[in-house]
């Protein structure tokens, strides 16, 4: 089994490839043997020139929302090797603020029509007709009559109509909301006049009994010497009445009223008339063939974007009509003057800027050769441009917001970061409550938890609980921190206390060098130190000479060890992690 999809129209894009557009929500399945499949053209695989696109001289229609020309037709006067290089004249019209102005009142003119245009119930309809209901309901329905030769008529103002579950009104007569009929004053002047010049068919209808049959209108002229002639005037008056011109929509709906479209037609006219008097405008080169529209193809279509924006439509819209190979020109600008259905089966009568041969009067509703009805997606809304900009300038906002945010992200960061590495002395905050020199450098850095650790797990080890720096040390540590040059790195307060620690291991090493080793007994008893635990010590001891040496003693060796510690740029943190190590192993 194969689905199967309905065609509505066919084109050839800019590549050369046969593209279809289908009918929406349509499906039908067929046998796979009943089905024959044929290839494309092979010419028509072929991408084309921008020659064969744009021929030189050929209409065209500036799409381009950023363009003065937009809406504007015009023709090609230069091609080239690809659409880049395609350019058009266009002749600016209307300026956007004459544009605008003409918006302005159309606007007005539906307000006005919404403001002033009333609404009447059926009861209240018969009521001010001074007519029973069920005459009037009669009357605003189909009525088929039998008149002259036994010929059935529908002298009925159709005017509302309920097909199972599809509703019809009529434009600007009737209207089905909530489940309840309402008819416009348009609707009241019309049953009076009805009435009027036709009593006797109301009289006969109020006296009528059985409502399924069809109504006998020679019934309603007795008195006439010719019934058959005064049938023929009712069913002439009925046909010719603007109501009865009129054709059916689906409800809801939206139109203006007649008397609205033609204030709507005047503003129009005025507006162009001030565009003849005055002299010619300038015109507007465009380039590049995608800001070029050419209606080749009765598939074409602008792009997509500037459709989309146009689906919710309303009246008194401007636009232009697009659709390629139709009843009028393409590039004809109208306002909507109705609005009929929804979705892909949306239409629209349209009230045309000027003249057109394939134009009509829609049904008495606007002048003749003024009105046209055109599918929805064949209408672009003269405002897309103003959407396309208003949405370009929304995405340059939004992307300024987020280039913002971003930067005010960086910068906090930023502030963060400095403030967790400036380095902070002890000397400028609380005395630290561990066993250490009060004077011994601190770095105090949130970002290094790698130091805390270190210093959380092995400063107690390396200090000891009964193990004290002296004066002496401490001076030394002391001094190292005042003659370390102002970019690098204070040292931690682990470093100040091995200097500490490396100073009591030296004095150790040489007692036990002297043979002046204290003795202890029981498990504290002094044994003699590993190779591995030897090498600390004298890591140690050097370290301490060399902060000797740096806080002020030795003479050469100080002015030694002061440049050794200026060319050296970073400490070798390996060989200061394993010492940290072998200091936290115990001994005596």
């Amino acid at each position: 089994i194969v689905e199967i999809k309905i065609v509505e129209s066919s084109y050839v894009d800019i590549e050369g490839h046969l593209r279809y557009r289908y009918r929406p929500g349509h499906r039908e399945y067929r046998l796979f043997h009943l089905v024959r499949e044929e290839d494309p053209p092979s010419g028509s695989l072929r991408p084309r020139a921008a020659s064969q696109l744009f021929p030189l001289g050929c209409a065209v229609l500036c799409v381009a929302h950023g363009a003065a020309a937009f809406g504007q037709t015009g023709t090609v006067v230069r091609i080239g090797k690809d659409l880049d290089s395609v350019e058009a004249r266009f002749e600016i019209g209307l300026t956007q603020e004459e544009n605008d102005e003409l918006q302005a009142e159309i606007h007005q003119v539906v307000a006005t029509q919404h403001a002033s245009l009333k609404w009447f119930e059926l009861v209240d309809i018969a009521k001010q007709a001074r007519l029973d209901v069920h005459v009037v309901r009669q009357v605003l329905g189909s009525l088929m009559a039998r008149c002259q030769e036994a010929v059935r008529e529908d002298i009925g103002m159709n005017m509302m109509s309920e097909s199972g579950d599809k509703i019809f009104c009529l434009p600007c007569y009737s209207v089905h909301t909530r489940g309840k009929w309402k008819f416009s004053e348009l609707t009241l002047e019309a049953l009076v006049d009805y009435r009027t010049r036709f009593p006797k068919v109301f009289e006969a209808l109020r006296k009528r009994q059985n409502e399924e049959r069809d109504f006998e209108a020679t019934k309603a002229f007795t008195d006439s010497p010719d019934a058959d002639y005064a049938c023929s005037r009712l069913v002439k008056y009925c046909t010719g009445c603007a109501w009865k011109k009129l054709r059916l929509a689906p409800s809801p709906y939206m139109a203006l009223a007649p008397s609205g479209i033609a204030e709507v037609q005047k503003s129009v006219d005025c507006i162009y008339k001030r565009l003849r008097s005055r002299p010619a405008t300038a015109s507007e080169l465009v380039r590049g063939g995608h800001r070029l529209f050419r209606a080749e193809e009765p598939g074409n279509r602008p792009p997509e974007k500037l459709l989309a924006l146009s689906e919710d439509k309303v009246i008194g819209q401007r636009g232009i009509y697009v659709k390629a190979k139709g009843p009028v020109p393409c590039g004809a600008k109208a306002t909507v003057v109705g609005v009929y259905g929804s979705g892909h089966t949306q239409e629209l009568e349209l009230l045309l800027d000027k003249d057109s041969f394939g134009a009509s009067d829609l049904h008495g509703r606007v002048q003749g050769m003024r009105g046209l009805m055109a599918p929805g997606w064949a209408f672009m809304p003269v405002d897309a441009r103003q959407c396309l900009q208003r949405m370009d300038d929304d995405r340059e906002v939004q992307k300024q917001q987020r280039a913002a945010s971003r930067s005010s992200n960086v910068d906090e960061r930023g502030s963060s970061s400095a403030a967790a590495t400036s380095p902070t002395y002890a000397a400028q905050e609380a005395p630290v409550e561990r066993n250490e020199p009060r004077n011994a450098a601190a770095r105090t850095d949130p970002s290094s938890n790698f130091t805390s650790c270190i210093d959380e797990l092995l400063l107690p080890k390396a200090n000891g609980s009964n193990v004290k720096a002296n004066a002496r040390s401490a001076g030394a540590a002391s001094t190292t921190a005042e003659s370390l040059p102002a970019d690098a790195p204070p040292p931690t307060r682990l470093f100040s206390n091995l200097a500490a620690s490396g100073a009591t291991s030296g004095a150790t090493s040489s007692a036990s060098a002297t043979g002046k080793v204290p003795s202890s007994k029981g498990r504290n008893k002094q044994r003699p130190l590993a190779p591995d635990q030897q090498a600390p010590a004298a890591v140690g001891a050097a370290v301490g000479q060399s902060r000797e040496s740096v806080g002020g003693r030795g003479g050469g060796r100080r002015g030694a060890a002061s440049s050794a510690a200026a060319k050296r740029s970073e400490p070798d943190w390996g060989k200061v992690f394993d010492d940290l190590l072998a200091l936290g192993k115990p001994r005596s």
